[in-house]
């Protein structure tokens, strides 16, 4: 899978996991840390992969107050998101962003998530984290990452 939408990337100065953030970096952030947020897609269309590494996934969309696979492709997955900070300092000076392709937006920011887990332990996390606590409870702390 790859977080590559500029609309699922979002910057931010802190670690604050709260925090909308923008879809461009801060030019300054007096916290020491720099955080981004990649977003992976929550749609799939039962396949491991494609050619383009993309189209088996998509993004889901509000529809009637809930987040629906729309269109192709339409089976709905547990939706990926990682957070992270990089220390850049409290001097004064301006952040900015370097890629390997030349002058490049922000937004080239990408994220690959390749499963490793283990499928009993994974199993037991979707059970008991995933499936079994509703959206608007909180989780238990076996259901939470640790503090970085």
């Amino acid at each position: 899978m790859i977080a590559a939408s500029e609309r699922r990337i979002s910057w931010s100065c802190g670690r604050s996991d709260t925090s909308k953030g923008s879809r461009t970096p801060p030019s300054h952030c007096d916290t020491g840390t720099l955080g981004v947020r990649l977003i992976f897609p929550d749609c799939s269309n039962g396949k491991i992969d494609s050619d383009d590494h993309r189209s088996h996934m998509a993004y889901s969309r509000p529809q009637d107050g809930k987040r629906r696979c729309l269109r192709s492709p339409r089976l709905p997955v547990s939706q990926l998101t990682i957070n992270a900070n990089f220390t850049i300092g409290k001097t004064p000076g301006e952040v900015t962003i370097s890629c390997d392709q030349g002058s490049c937006a922000p937004s080239s920011m990408h994220a690959d998530f390749f499963n490793a887990w283990d499928p009993e332990a994974l199993q037991s996390l979707v059970v008991n984290c995933i499936n079994g606590v509703p959206p608007s409870k909180p989780r238990s702390a076996e259901c939470q990452a640790p503090p970085a």
